[in-house]
């Protein structure tokens, strides 16, 4: 089992060091309001992958900072009143140019996905990402839910036999 982890570190270790030789990258980080989303944000920094601006209530930010003796000097941050804002500013951030990827915090996947796909401030373009980004939801609920997919056919089917049952008088116990 020591073996399986090993392998794993090490090819984890690769990957830093392969994206470490293409530069460090222009990263909005929304709403890294716990200490480990805080921590990833500033290693990633650290290890010369990303060029981080921060996005988050200043204040929170600044106990969490605290709390685990991390010191934001030098760092861009950008204070927005709650993590719906947070997302909002950081989408606007991407689309003025002011980053090149889009670090997911400790805000919930829809907040930010909301405002990615929103009309008006969203990150559109003349194609439909919709399907794609609908794509990336159901795979991020799939890895956050220990391996069990969110969407299960057999699940949908089963439950309109029920309904189409219960339309014609059957019961369960029936």
């Amino acid at each position: 089992m020591h073996d399986k982890i090993a392998g794993k570190t090490d090819k984890f270790e690769l990957l830093v060091a392969r994206a470490s030789t293409m530069g460090a990258i222009e990263t909005i980080i929304v709403h890294p309001c716990e200490a480990t989303a805080l921590e990833s944000a500033i290693a990633a920094a650290k290890a010369g992958l990303i060029i981080p601006i921060i996005v988050a209530p200043q204040r929170k930010l600044a106990a969490i900072a605290a709390s685990i003796g991390l010191d934001l000097t030098g760092i861009e941050l950008i204070d927005v009143p709650h993590s719906h804002a947070a997302a909002a500013k950081s989408v606007s951030l991407i689309r003025a140019g002011r980053g090149e990827l889009l670090m997911k915090g400790s805000l919930h996947s829809d907040e930010l996905l909301h405002a990615v796909t929103d009309r008006e401030i969203g990150l559109r373009t003349e194609r439909r990402s919709g399907k794609y980004l609908s794509r990336l939801g159901r795979q991020t609920r799939y890895c956050s839910e220990c391996h069990r997919p969110a969407y299960r056919p057999e699940t949908r089917r089963t439950a309109r036999r029920h309904s189409i049952g219960r339309r014609n008088g059957y019961t369960e116990d029936s």
